[in-house]
């Protein structure tokens, strides 16, 4: 059973291979050893502390500006116990709790400057839970941690961005007794990993292959970066977009060909991306994906008219000849986007579908039984030219 016990701030150490951090210090494919730790302790506060950075997903992860004040203000609240993991120089290893953490060694590293007196001791000295290891393999000690970090942050306590959960879950696959040491997917590994995270199988393998997609986008292409990965995975898990760019991956290797890489990075601009101007940007948020998936779905329509229209605004997309959704210009003109213009054309295909139902339907009706000689017959043969001209205008 774990137990608290009160630390100095000084005896904890922030850790490098927290999933948040793993892409800015190197450790998502290793462990860190203490000796490295030690080290990068200064570099995960300033990571914490460089306003400078930008574009991260996680941004608001590492604003602990509102933390700080907050404990200066009214000390450190200890409604969620920081966990730990003693190490072999006998202080600790924060596994869970980093952002406090950097908080209280920030606070100290500018001498308590501006903290009241009666708050000092709580920024100090304060309580962690220290995972017991006595008595335990290493095993059974990283299937607790494991297990108490998913129901944290895989579940809806304090969810991790895509990002860090995805490291996480590939961390904990590859580390499954038996563990490997060539990535190959198979369910039933999956499954024990879902249920030591507690979420499902579904979720590890979607994590699990946007990952393996990051990596081989990061080998093939330039510009990707951390805070792409929300759009990678929006797009790879779409099922439209897996059969129209060729996205579907291999079964044991979760790797997608080279083709539908080259799609995504088609779709994803990574090169360019930061610096395109937001509306031009062919798809300017994970949440897109689902536009653009609208559009390709018109392919398979019924309606052949529609189908054709659809393959060509398309393309006109895919070529940049085209947004995918409208805009307004520099002038104050409206830019019309694909998907309005697609949307556009069904209704007015199903606008013509109902007339055609509504003159077929008077058209019958205007019987020649229907009216006498005269004057009525030749309204009715007069009904009738204009009958004709508006469905040969609207080819019925």
């Amino acid at each position: 059973m774990d137990k608290i016990i009160t630390v100095d701030v000084d005896e904890l150490y922030l850790d490098p291979n927290n999933p948040r951090l793993a892409e800015d210090f190197g450790f998502r494919e290793k462990k860190a050893t203490l000796k490295e730790i030690v080290s990068f302790q200064d570099r995960i506060i300033e990571r914490f502390t460089n306003t400078d950075i930008e574009n991260d997903e996680d941004d608001e992860f590492f604003d602990i500006k509102d933390l700080k004040d907050s404990f200066m203000k009214i000390g450190f609240v200890d409604l969620d116990k920081i966990l730990c993991l003693q190490q072999d120089d006998g202080k600790y290893l924060v596994l869970e709790g980093n952002r406090r953490t950097t908080a209280l060694k920030v606070i100290k590293k500018d001498e308590y400057s501006g903290v009241r007196e009666d708050i000092l001791p709580s920024l100090q000295k304060i309580p962690i839970s220290l995972i017991e290891k006595e008595g335990r393999t290493p095993e059974e000690i990283q299937n607790e941690v494991k297990v108490l970090l998913g129901i944290r942050h895989h579940g809806s306590l304090r969810a991790w961005a895509p990002l860090p959960s995805a490291y996480n879950v590939y961390e904990t696959y590859m580390n499954f007794e038996p563990k490997q040491d060539t990535f190959h997917y198979t369910n039933d590994r999956a499954l024990d990993v879902a249920s030591m995270l507690s979420i499902s199988r579904p979720k590890v393998k979607s994590r699990l292959s946007t990952l393996v997609a990051y990596n081989q986008l990061k080998e093939m292409t330039s510009g990707v970066m951390p805070h792409h990965f929300s759009l990678i995975q929006a797009v790879i898990n779409n099922g439209q977009l897996k059969d129209e760019f060729d996205l579907k991956a291999d079964i044991s290797t979760l790797r997608i060909p080279d083709s539908g890489l080259g799609n995504i990075d088609l779709l994803c601009e990574f090169a360019a991306r930061d610096k395109i101007n937001e509306n031009k940007k062919k798809l300017r948020e994970p949440k897109k994906v689902a536009v653009l998936a609208r559009l390709i779905k018109g392919k398979s329509l019924p309606n052949e008219t529609l189908r054709l229209c659809a393959k060509k605004i398309l393309q006109e997309y895919l070529d940049g000849e085209k947004p995918l959704e409208a805009y307004k210009g520099e002038n104050g003109e409206i830019i019309q986007g694909a998907i309005e213009e697609f949307t556009q054309l069904v209704k007015q295909c199903e606008w013509v579908k109902e007339l055609k139902i509504l003159i077929e339907k008077k058209n019958k009706e205007l019987k020649t039984i229907n009216f006498g000689t005269g004057n009525d017959k030749l309204s009715k043969e007069a009904l009738m030219v204009k009958v004709n001209m508006l469905k040969a205008a609207m080819g019925i």
